[in-house]
C-alpha cells in the first residue's frame, strides 16, 4: 500500500504507461510545439528600414501610460489618430522614426520623460489579377516577391504567361503597368497582373 502511494506521489520516477498517459503526453507535446511556433513567429521583427504605408497597423506602448498605449491603423492618406496629439502623418516613416516623433511630442507638455516603443503588427494588402488561380487581395509581408505573391493566389492558371507579368505601383497616380520578373519585390498596395499566354 505504501509503495502504491509513493508511486502515485512521484510520477516522474514511475511514468504513466497507459494509453491515457500516452495521449496526455502527446497532447502536451503538441501544445508546446504550438507555443514555440507562435513565439518564433512573434520574434520575426519588421526590417528597420521598412516604410509605413496605408493599411499597416502599429502597436504603440508608452511605459506607465495605458491610455497612450494603443494600436493604430495607417489611413489612406498615410495618417493615424493618436490620443492627445490628434492626427499625425506617418506614411513613409519607419517605426523608429515614429517612436522618435511620439517621444518628442509627448515630452514636456504631457510627460516628463516618456519611454515609447513602436512596433509594426500588420501590413496592408496586395492585389492579384489575371491568370492566377484565385485573384483577389492578399496580406503583404516585407520582402515579398512576385513569385511568392502568385503562390499566395494559388499559382498560375494553365493559360498564364510566365513572362508577361505586370505591376501597378500603389504610388503611381497614373496606374502605369510595369513589367516585372518573378524575383522582383513588391510593395503594399501594389497590383500584380498576369497576362494570358497565346503560345
Amino acid at each position: 500500500m505504501f509503495a502504491e502511494r509513493w508511486k502515485f506521489a512521484n510520477p516522474r520516477l514511475f511514468p504513466d504507461r497507459s494509453a491515457t498517459g500516452r495521449v496526455s503526453r502527446a497532447l502536451l507535446l503538441i501544445l508546446v510545439a504550438a507555443v514555440l511556433a507562435c513565439g518564433a513567429a512573434a520574434a520575426q521583427d519588421t526590417p528597420p528600414d521598412y516604410r509605413l504605408d496605408k493599411g499597416d497597423t502599429l502597436k504603440v506602448f508608452v511605459l506607465g501610460e495605458p491610455d497612450l498605449s494603443v494600436e493604430l491603423t495607417v489611413d489612406d492618406d498615410g495618417s493615424v489618430f493618436y490620443p492627445l496629439l490628434g492626427e499625425l502623418s506617418v506614411g513613409g516613416m519607419t517605426a523608429n522614426e515614429v517612436m522618435q516623433m511620439l517621444t518628442q511630442r509627448l515630452s514636456g507638455d504631457y510627460l516628463v520623460a516618456p519611454r515609447v516603443s513602436v512596433r509594426v503588427t500588420g501590413y496592408g494588402k496586395i492585389y492579384l489579377e489575371g491568370e492566377v488561380q484565385n485573384p483577389g487581395a492578399y496580406p503583404f509581408v516585407p520582402g515579398l516577391t512576385v513569385r511568392q505573391a502568385i503562390a499566395l493566389a494559388g499559382g498560375f492558371t494553365d493559360l498564364a504567361s510566365r513572362r508577361k507579368i505586370y505591376r501597378i505601383p500603389e504610388t503611381d497616380p497614373e496606374g502605369q503597368r510595369r513589367k516585372v520578373t518573378l524575383s522582383d519585390t513588391i510593395a503594399p498596395g501594389d497590383i500584380l497582373i498576369v497576362d494570358e499566354s497565346f503560345f
